[in-house]
């Protein structure tokens, strides 16, 4: 049996991409949507960075992990500094740090990765649905107001599900063992029960207050019974 117990790439980077896709599905704006994206890439890069330090060059790979990090920083940034109202950045804020959590819960560093890391980085970037459905609550909502949130839930979801499946396969059968077809098909199972999920809730809204403002609150509700369900499916 393999003695490396890290983390597998596979759902590792997938649960980076649903923690930065997440954050940008409740961006209010299009720099906040930049940069949490950036952020996103900025992850990833780490992730790449700490593969190429424990199996190649330890040089290359701390300088990969640290343009990451400058990425990740750089475009949290710029969105930050171009956003015009405080609520739109505490809304991606969260699920941009949570991007940051996902990536050091799977990136192949020392030991065998952080369950408590990836848990933290779910509950981050749920809070900005979380943020988003409650602003809909002084105003009507649109269709596409109810499917992004509803889409960053699911996201939020994935975070925890592709995160802990990462670590839990790294953990039991080791990171150099053939595991591609089995986090594969895990990851269309998570992806399909969500979608399911949400598709549930996007037509009960559909038949619902018809955006009036109260809606806000009611989906509010849905996108924690939503999450809650999904993670202990």
């Amino acid at each position: 049996m393999s003695t490396d117990k890290r983390p597998t790439v596979l759902s590792g980077v997938l649960a980076v991409v649903a923690a930065a896709g997440g954050t940008a599905a409740v961006a209010e704006t299009q720099s906040l949507v930049i940069g949490s994206v950036a952020a996103g890439v900025g992850a990833l890069l780490f992730v790449a960075g700490a593969t190429v330090a424990r199996s190649r060059s330890r040089i290359l790979g701390f300088v990969i992990a640290l343009a990451g990090l400058g990425t990740a920083a750089g475009g949290a940034a710029y969105g930050a500094s171009l956003a015009t109202d405080q609520l739109h950045i505490a809304i991606v804020a969260p699920g941009i740090v949570g991007t940051l959590f996902v990536a050091f819960g799977v990136a192949p560093l020392r030991g065998s990765g952080s369950r408590r890391f990836v848990k933290i980085a779910c509950w981050l970037v749920f809070l900005g649905p979380l943020l988003s459905a409650g602003m809909e609550y002084t105003e009507p909502s649109s269709v596409f107001d109810i499917a992004r949130v509803l889409g960053a839930t699911v996201a939020a979801a994935l975070v925890w599900d592709l995160g802990e499946n990462s670590v839990s396969i790294g953990r039991q059968v080791g990171r150099k063992a053939t595991t591609f077809w089995n986090e594969t098909v895990h990851g269309v199972g998570s992806v399909l029960v969500g979608a399911i999920s949400a598709g549930g809730a996007y037509v009960a809204f559909g038949f619902g207050t018809g955006g009036q403002p109260l809606e806000g609150v009611f989906f509010l509700l849905i996108s924690i019974v939503l999450l809650v369900a999904f993670l202990h499916r």
